[in-house]
């Protein structure tokens, strides 16, 4: 498909297997300090490379996007946005990798400045790793990746999605609704069960 920013083949097998030929070794060091804010198309290549290089276990990500008015179907209750004029300002990860040791788990933590287009993009060849990537309402993101011409991760797992499986169905009214109910009463269960929620 043209317009998406696909890694070459060579690329995209070194990116799922997590080898990178010819290519020095990071020191996990560097990354360890705190919250790392990359600015620049540089520095996000080599946060790439870097966790290329490590045993992951799973990345969080969010994407803070931007929105723009006039982009946005007004209404007298709320405003609907157009997924299309979504674009990034920030894109947040926390990579964590696979425990050596036992109750010992590393995470970096990485800012993406992504109002620079170049800087965004260069997160092609992370996107594609084979591990999951854990988001909370992770639907606003997946349309600043789609936007910016990117493919999403292949395994998603959003946590807002399963968070409200969970109580799927619990609080239907039929399952309080007494025996004898009549019309009145079916309507005041409802009630409470909206309010159960």
């Amino acid at each position: 498909m043209t317009g998406h920013f696909y890694p070459a083949p060579d690329q995209m097998q070194s990116a799922r297997s997590g080898v990178e030929p010819g290519v020095y070794r990071r020191s996990p060091e560097h990354y360890q300090k705190g919250v790392n804010y990359l600015d620049s198309e540089e520095q996000v290549v080599e946060m790439v490379a870097f966790i290329r290089q490590r045993p992951i276990s799973y990345i969080g990500y969010h994407v803070e996007p931007k929105m723009h008015p006039s982009c946005a179907a007004a209404s007298e209750e709320k405003q609907v946005w157009d997924p299309k004029a979504v674009r990034p300002l920030l894109c947040s990860f926390a990579v964590v990798e696979r425990p050596v040791q036992k109750d010992k788990q590393v995470t970096y933590f990485f800012v993406v400045d992504a109002r620079e287009a170049g800087t965004f993009k260069a997160l092609a060849l992370l996107l594609c790793r084979q591990v999951p990537f854990v988001s909370f309402d992770g639907a606003c993101s997946l349309y600043c990746f789609w936007n910016a011409g990117l493919l999403e991760p292949g395994e998603v797992w959003d946590v807002q999605i399963f968070e409200r499986m969970m109580t799927l169905g619990i609080f239907h009214h039929r399952y309080y609704l007494p025996g004898d109910a009549d019309e009145l009463g079916e309507i005041d269960c409802k009630n409470d069960c909206r309010e159960l929620k």
